[in-house]
């Protein structure tokens, strides 16, 4: 008997009806199904057994950190049209996290030309991971940006300190910069809301905002977060970041394990000299996968090939 390609999504992966026609999980099914591949698709059970992603079958799992001969754990990255197909897992999870960046095995004008028409598709469109506010606000200069994700497993995962820890170090540590904070648009924290208009009541020098990332980054001096791939999108605009957890892309970012440290990274983010056209080529042409490319479905072969797993046990290939 062949084996079947089985992929596993979680309800919030399903967005809408047509999801076949989305996505990595979209256009792996389509080239599987053409050519005679029997493909699967299953909800996500979690947490994940090993009889989840039993052999023969190979296995895409969604947002997973499985790591097995015949799976590949999938999920989008941190900019639209990237995905990850990685062994171990995705985010702070993923095989980046342990690998080693080194700027000069970078080649300067293809980074420069990636970064520039990075640069022209999410900043000059003003354009994130999430939905963003299309009106422009203006944000305080200088400011401390500070993104919150609100309470998700991801972020409990991951974390070295609570939001609100992170919140009291950096206004321990700021300085003379004010804190323009940012709640997660699809994560709202009613009792974070509640503390936050608290400190302000006190005098505390914090702006809320429900303002595009963009404008956010573009008027701050640095950004912070737990975890947050608005990180990602401050290094296209040449802004530092202090993350205060886990992630995969510290190479390029200050991280905080200890709050006594805050004062430090934040100093150590602003004389930073961090090279992020060779960050960014490394990261997402290296190791993630660009899905509207021609040879998306030939590396995302050689992953699973990598993975030790015989392509040719899934009929016609």
């Amino acid at each position: 008997m062949s084996a079947k390609l089985i992929i596993h999504l979680s309800q919030h992966a399903i967005r809408r009806n047509d999801f076949l026609n989305e996505g990595l999980y979209g256009k792996v099914a389509q080239f599987f199904q053409a050519a005679g591949t029997q493909v699967a698709f299953t909800q996500l059970i979690e947490p994940v057994a090993p009889s989840h992603y039993a052999m023969p079958d190979f296995h895409l799992m969604h947002e997973t950190n499985v790591s097995a001969p015949n799976v590949l754990n999938t999920g989008n990255s941190y900019l639209p049209s990237f995905w990850y197909a990685d062994p171990i897992g995705v985010m702070a999870h993923s095989s980046i996290t342990t690998k080693h960046f080194d700027p000069s095995e970078i080649d300067a004008k293809r980074a420069d030309a990636f970064y520039a028409r990075l640069y022209q598709r999410i900043v000059d469109e003003r354009i994130s991971k999430i939905p963003q506010p299309k009106t422009k606000i203006i944000c305080p200069k200088g400011s401390i940006a500070v993104f919150l994700q609100g309470a998700s497993i991801h972020v409990k995962r991951v974390q070295h300190c609570t939001e609100r820890e992170m919140i009291d170090a950096l206004l321990a540590s700021r300085g003379k910069r004010p804190l323009v904070i940012k709640q997660h648009p699809n994560r709202f924290d009613f009792d974070m809301a509640v503390y936050l208009n608290d400190l302000i009541q006190q005098g505390a020098p914090i702006h809320l905002v429900d303002a595009n990332v963009h404008d956010m980054i573009e008027a701050a001096d640095i950004t912070c977060a737990i975890s947050s791939g608005v990180a990602i999108q401050s290094m296209l605009h040449g802004t530092p970041s202090v993350m205060f957890g886990k992630t995969d892309f510290h190479h390029c970012v200050e991280t905080v394990t200890n709050l006594d440290d805050t004062a430090t990274a934040l100093e150590a983010a602003l004389a930073s000299s961090y090279d992020y056209k060779a960050f960014m080529l490394w990261l997402f042409r290296r190791h993630c996968l660009n899905i509207n490319t021609k040879n998306f479905i030939p590396r995302l072969m050689e992953r699973m090939a990598d993975r030790g797993f015989d392509l040719s046990s899934l009929s016609q290939l």
